[in-house]
């Protein structure tokens, strides 16, 4: 397929058949813009030979452009005028270039024909037809090579390569006085190309005349005029120019290296290189890229050889997308191996195993190299295939690390160096079990066994090991008597006896041991180890880690837990089963508590482990009452239990106020169970708080089992004393109040009369108004026992009858009466007296005198005593009231009427406590 290319032509117009001054565009291909072709011009810095005739003057030459592209640029001047320059410059993309390796020829071809405007075309510029692109034969090649090296050389190569070394150094090279036209000096361009390999030729770039020595960045220029310039300087007339040091570059040296008089095999191995170059950046400046190829075809050659290398240049090589020759990867990745091994250089391992996985060959050569390892140092294999592991398992990985980890543990074993022995057995246990390593570290384990029944510590290195992984290796340890018996100091006192400092063994042996150890006590039931501290330790293993990784199940810290639940109560301090008790209780594990609970059934001293668990464990009230309430329903506690442990969680917390329901639950179950027994001291902190929370059943409570108490002092001022601290404490409670006084009523009716005046005496000297309906209880009782007497009521009734019918007599006999007032006449009086004084001795008649006196003065003061009318109460509403029981008596008359309507049944709202 044909390459288009677009292009720009320059000149001076002709004007009235005169040039004009300035150069100016001419023509542009279509899609160029003129600010496009001026910066083709600025760049392409070229200038027709100073001859008058179009063939003489041709000038071309290659530079590079924007994004990577060159511009191919072509000038002479118009027949017979010096002054008539004209110039072309045609967009060359870099892949065109780079394909044609050298190969000028067909470029030359497309500007061999002269420019003939002489006017500004109107329509767009026909672009060029790039021919099919060949590439620049070897022969061709070596022939531009060997003119170059025969001619300007002189069959000296450092002549040449100093021409070439000035080209591709920073200041580039300027040849001057080069005779001969543009097929002279491209020949010279192209004899330096041929020392390049054919994917960089392109990049040298050149122009074959210029006027000005120093312009443009073309790298190799001509000129035929003296000038002044930064740039290497060659007087083609002058054989002075040498490989000065500056010029004496990595890639120049080494071709000098190379150089063996033959060209042909010179070239070959410049053509050797181009395998690397095609992978070079092209943004790299061009001697940059050679001093890369360079050193990496260095690198080939000194690996192949087996010399001593950079390493860091070996990874690069192998990091890079460069491929390699199957020789040079496996050389390559041999060199790095070796060094992974030599050095555990872990990003070597990386990239060497990268290499195996992508590469079967590959990777089946370098088997050979690691089973050689394996025999001298599979310790370093297992590193380098470890390194390799953590991208991710897979089979033919796995058995490499398995064979270099049983190598490697048969090593150590056999050496019985205790210290590698405990490195590579805390290794095996420690490494994922997706590596399949266990049956290694089984193997590794059993092997060593025997000589750990005369080496302690290689048995104690044993057990710390298999508890991690292997169960079936450490039960075979721990039933070996042998190797049990000649465990090391406390180690082996902690596993046999079960005896030491729980906190230092985990600090010294690690929670694996700590936890096997306490495992093997609980199961023999020997609790000393299972202190409250350790009892901790192994409670936030369970709460914070779960399962532990590197432990085999059976001592899993959720096992050591289950066991204390179904057994500890055997064998566990009531210290170390209150403090498991207060952790399940503290993260709310009320699953596990309700299963260890009814172990401690028990144990005698279940309260206070209680109490200490719930006041510990920081839970609410209400969780509290729920967990003591669960436990009362399963028949773990007594109700005398649940009582005393309220009553001590209580006073722990000091009765605050968020405590009140568990107070309120107190007070219910006093109530549902009287003979409960609780201190005097907590019914006076009840009834306090029943006084603040004005709690009626707390209150009643409380109250009833204190007057219960105070029932039983016989000193009668400290009982009305307390009477008084109860009665005082119910003033915001009617009802209570009324019951107590029930209480006391009762109370009172039970003591004898001596009893009551002493009674009667303190409340009279307490004095306290609180008490004074008690007080009137207390003589209420007195003054009706004076009022009975000795008498029974029956006895209280005859002789009442009989003074009411003396008193009638009397009545009808001499009071006045509707019939109007009786007459008197104390004569007649007189004598009936004396008819009938035969029937009363002497004293009779003065005792009858004197209780006749006596008795109308009692009725006198009876009656000045009574409930009189007032304005607004009659006679009859005095006496209904005193019936009905609405009006207390204030006297004995009122007293007789208010036992009348009692005794008739007019009080029918009398309390029913009263007999």
């Amino acid at each position: 397929m044909d390459i288009t290319l677009s292009r720009a032509i320059f000149g001076k117009p002709l004007i009235d058949g005169y040039p004009a001054e300035d150069v100016q565009i001419l023509a542009l291909s279509e899609g160029v813009s003129p600010e496009e072709a001026h910066g083709w011009r600025q760049i392409a810095v070229l200038e027709p030979l100073p001859r008058a005739s179009v063939e003489q003057s041709q000038a071309v030459g290659i530079f590079s452009g924007a994004e990577q592209n060159y511009i191919l640029a072509h000038a002479h001047n118009q027949t017979g005028d010096l002054g008539s320059p004209v110039y072309e410059y045609i967009n060359l993309p870099a892949e065109v270039l780079r394909a044609l390796a050298g190969n000028l020829t067909p470029l030359l071809k497309m500007v061999e024909h002269p420019i003939t405007l002489t006017a500004p075309l109107e329509e767009a510029l026909p672009p060029l037809t790039m021919p099919k692109i060949k590439s620049w034969a070897s022969q061709a090649r070596r022939q531009c090579f060997e003119r170059l090296f025969h001619g300007y050389g002189q069959r000296d190569i450092r002549r040449v390569l100093a021409l070439l070394s000035a080209a591709l150094h920073p200041r580039y090279i300027t040849l001057q006085y080069v005779p001969g036209g543009v097929e002279q000096r491209v020949a010279i361009v192209q004899g330096l190309m041929a020392l390049l390999p054919a994917t960089l030729r392109g990049e040298l770039t050149f122009a074959t005349h210029t006027v000005n020595g120093n312009a443009g960045k073309a790298r190799i220029v001509f000129s035929d005029t003296a000038s002044t310039t930064t740039r290497w300087l060659v007087d083609w007339t002058n054989e002075g120019f040498t490989l000065v040091e500056d010029l004496q570059t990595p890639y120049i040296m080494h071709l000098l290296q190379y150089w063996d008089e033959d060209c042909t095999s010179f070239l070959d191995h410049i053509d050797a290189m181009n395998e690397i170059a095609v992978h070079l950046d092209a943004d790299t400046d061009l001697g940059d890229k050679l001093i890369q190829m360079t050193n990496r075809h260095t690198l080939d050659v000194s690996v192949l050889a087996g010399d001593d290398v950079d390493i860091d240049a070996v990874k690069d090589v192998l990091m890079s997308d460069y491929p390699l020759t199957e020789e040079l990867a496996f050389h390559y990745a041999e060199r790095l191996l070796q060094h992974a091994l030599e050095t555990r250089d872990t990003e070597a391992a990386q990239i060497v195993t990268q290499r195996m996985d992508a590469d079967p060959a590959l990777d089946d050569k370098l088997q050979a190299v690691l089973d050689t390892a394996l025999q001298t140092q599979p310790d370093a294999v297992y590193a380098f295939v470890r390194v390799r592991m953590q991208e991710g398992v897979s089979e033919k990985w796995k058995q490499r690390l398995q064979d270099a980890a049983r190598a490697a543990l048969e090593v150590v074993i056999n050496d019985r160096d205790l210290e590698i022995v405990n490195n590579w057995l805390i290794l095996l246990a420690r490494e994922p079990l997706d590596y399949g390593l266990d049956p290694i570290l089984h193997e590794g384990i059993l092997s060593a066994q025997p000589y750990a029944h005369d080496d302690g510590a290689l048995g104690q290195l044993l057990i710390t090991h298999a508890v991690r992984r292997d169960r079936e290796a450490l039960n075979t340890l721990l039933a070996d008597e042998a190797l049990l018996n000649a465990l090391p100091g406390d180690f082996g006192e902690a596993i046999c006896e079960y005896t030491g400092n729980p906190t230092e063994l985990l600090d010294e042996y690690g929670r694996e041991i700590f936890l096997l150890i306490l495992m093997r006590a609980s199961l023999a039931q020997n609790g000393t180890l299972c202190t409250p501290a350790a009892v901790r330790q192994v409670w936030t293993m369970f709460q914070n880690d779960g399962v532990i990784k590197h432990l085999i199940e059976d001592y899993q810290p959720k096992l050591l837990i289950d066991e204390w639940i179904e057994n500890g109560a055997l064998y566990l301090s009531d210290e170390a089963l209150t403090t498991l008790m207060t952790l399940m209780l503290s993260d709310e594990r009320d699953d596990l508590f309700a299963q260890l609970a009814p172990q401690l059934a028990t144990r005698e001293n279940l309260t206070t482990m209680l109490v200490t668990a719930l006041e510990n464990s920081r839970r609410t009230g209400d969780a509290v009452l729920d967990l003591v309430s669960a436990l009362l329903a399963e028949d773990i506690l007594t109700q005398q239990q649940v009582i005393d442990i309220y009553v001590a969680l209580l006073t722990a917390s000091n009765w605050q106020e968020s405590d009140l329901p568990l107070t309120e639950q107190l007070a219910r179950t006093l109530r549902q169970s009287p003979d409960l027994e609780v201190s005097t001291d907590i019914l006076w902190r009840l009834l306090d708080i029943a006084a603040v929370a004005k709690d009626e059943l707390m209150a009643r409570v409380a109250a009833k089992r204190l007057f219960n108490s105070i029932q039983q002092i016989d000193d009668e001022s400290l009982l009305t004393d307390r009477l008084q601290r109860i009665y005082a404490k119910l003033q915001w409670s009617a009802s209570t109040r009324k019951a107590i006084m029930d209480f006391w009523r009762h109370f009172v009716r039970q003591q004898p009369l001596s009893r009551l005046q002493r009674l009667e005496k303190a409340l009279t000297e307490n004095g306290d108004r609180v008490l004074d309906e008690a007080h009137d209880i207390v003589q209420s009782s007195i003054a009706f026992r004076r009022m009975l007497g000795n008498r029974s009521l029956p006895e209280f009734a005859e002789e009442i009858n009989a003074a009411f019918e003396v008193l009638q007599s009397l009545a009808v006999a001499f009071d006045p009466s509707s019939r109007g007032e009786v007459g008197f006449d104390a004569g007649t009086i007189r004598s009936e007296l004396n008819a009938h004084q035969d029937e009363l001795s002497p004293n009779e008649r003065r005792v009858l005198a004197n209780n006749l006196k006596e008795l109308s003065q009692i009725i006198t003061t009876m009656a000045a005593n009574r409930s009189k009318a007032q304005l607004l109460r009659s006679e009859d509403d005095v006496e209904r009231q005193l019936l009905s029981g609405e009006q207390n008596p204030h006297g004995a008359v009122d007293l007789m009427k208010w036992l009348s309507g009692y005794l008739g049944g007019a009080q029918a709202n009398a309390d029913e406590d009263e007999d």
